[in-house]
């Protein structure tokens, strides 16, 4: 059972054993064996019992159990006790640079305690249950090979590295990753035992499977789940809908992932593609699919204000499933690109209404908007610079056009079509159809406006 303490800056993945290897024996007595290391700024102090060497002072036979790191200012750097080691070995590990790894296997590995200092630290668990604290700084922290570590990153911005059999981590103050690199069939459930985390960050997989409760999350707290790195095979499920105070950022996969979110005003970001699903809770919740979505993908905005986000290519004509959108407030659509999109009955709910903002569009972008399936729900659709498209369904429709060269289809129901900024002239189409419609044009019209045979219509 080893006990690290760290006074200063420790790397577990590199004892410096070149420069012990390099150095001056200074004592080599039956319970001590002092090394001055080759740069002169480091001393070694191991201890044991029944240590005996050879005629050059290298170690023949004993056992050590111990070991102090201090610096040419007599200050402690660290300290390693409670292992035991043959003292042959300790000759082979220093003879070798400890480049095989043999110290690090003889002293760990029996649930051990490992304290990091003020400083940034680089910490890492072997087999057995152990205690890992980061202390100050910002830490490194390997807890994948344990069993049910208990791990405390401390003040600073910690990344722990989290194994599949890990008991509970508290990031402490900070910014605090936990990076998991595992392949999981069956839920991990996420509690309170992991507090104080601001990332997961999801590698290798491809599968994971998350459970999250509502302690998972402080309240007030937001938890970014990020599994941007992972491939198209990957299956990502988290499962956070039981938080109530607490709110998610969820970073999809190439693959294919499902994201529930809780009570608060959460983000989806699925911009990296892959077919995905994704629920969002009673918060506002925002889903950025940039050039992505497709008729495959399910976005589910359950409650609150709901907004999807596009911004990439839709020219070649998006056509929307009954689930590929449902219980989406607002879409908004990014500048420098072209969109046709084809909306389906069932994507706005009866008595609800939808929202498209294309104001940002310039002149050389262009939305075609086709959403003559709707039976039951409204629609406020605005337009952008360029030459736009713009259909309603069967309900009291608003548009709104600022400029270019339009066609505007009220379909059925009461519609109000409005054109800012002067922005109407002769070679825009309206067509109100059925229902008592209404146009309003609204700017300086003093030097007129020759109406074409099909300028205007139903209205």
């Amino acid at each position: 059972m080893a006990s690290l303490v760290a006074n200063a800056a420790v790397d577990m993945t590199d004892w410096n054993f070149n420069d012990i290897k390099n150095g001056s024996i200074t004592t080599h007595s039956s319970f001590k064996y002092a090394i001055s290391g080759a740069d002169g700024h480091h001393f070694y102090q191991f201890t044991g019992s029944g240590l005996t060497y050879d005629a050059n002072f290298k170690l023949t036979g004993g056992t050590v159990t111990g070991l102090k790191v201090v610096d040419d200012h007599g200050d402690t750097l660290y300290t390693l006790s409670g292992f035991t080691m043959a003292a042959t070995l300790l000759k082979t590990t220093i003879g070798n640079g400890d480049s095989t790894g043999a110290f690090e296997g003889a002293a760990f590995g029996d649930n051990d305690t490992l304290t990091g200092s003020d400083h940034d630290d680089v910490l890492v668990g072997f087999a057995g249950q152990n205690v890992i604290n980061g202390g100050a700084g910002d830490d490194i922290i390997d807890a994948t090979k344990g069993t049910l570590d208990r791990v405390s990153g401390g003040d600073g911005d910690d990344t722990v590295f989290a194994g599949l059999l890990i008991g509970s981590i508290d990031g402490g103050a900070g910014y605090d990753n936990v990076v998991w690199n595992i392949n999981t069939s069956y839920p991990l459930n996420l509690s309170s035992l992991f507090g104080n985390i601001e990332r997961f960050t999801l590698l290798g997989g491809p599968n994971y499977f998350f459970r999250a409760d509502d302690s998972f999350i402080s309240a007030n707290m937001s938890m970014t789940i990020d599994a941007s790195a992972l491939k198209s095979n990957a299956r990502v499920y988290f499962d956070g809908k039981a938080e109530k105070d607490g709110s998610y950022e969820f970073i999809g996969s190439a693959g294919r992932d499902r994201f529930w979110s809780g009570d608060a005003n959460d983000t989806f970001d699925m911009t990296t593609g892959g077919v995905d699903r994704v629920h969002g809770g009673a918060g506002t919740n925002t889903y950025f699919f940039g050039a992505t979505l497709t008729a495959d993908d399910r976005i589910d905005g359950t409650g609150g204000y709901d907004q999807l986000f596009l911004d990439g290519d839709y020219s070649a004509g998006l056509t929307f499933d009954s689930h590929t959108m449902r219980g989406v407030d607002v879409a908004a659509l990014a500048a420098g690109h072209s969109y046709s999109l084809t909306l389906n009955d069932g994507n706005v709910a009866a008595g609800d209404t939808f929202t498209l903002l294309s104001l940002q569009l310039k002149g050389s972008d262009t939305v075609t908007f086709d959403g003559s399936a709707e039976t039951d729900g409204t629609f406020t659709l605005s337009d952008g610079y360029g030459n736009d498209t713009l259909l309603g369904g069967q309900g009291n429709d608003q548009f709104i056009s600022v400029g270019g060269t339009d066609v505007i289809t009220g379909n059925a129901g009461d519609d109000l079509i409005s054109f800012t900024n002067g922005a109407f002239d002769a070679t825009d189409t309206v067509n109100g159809g059925a229902g008592t419609d209404e146009l309003d044009l609204l700017g300086d019209y003093t030097d007129g406006v020759v109406f074409g045979a099909n300028t205007v219509r139903g209205v």
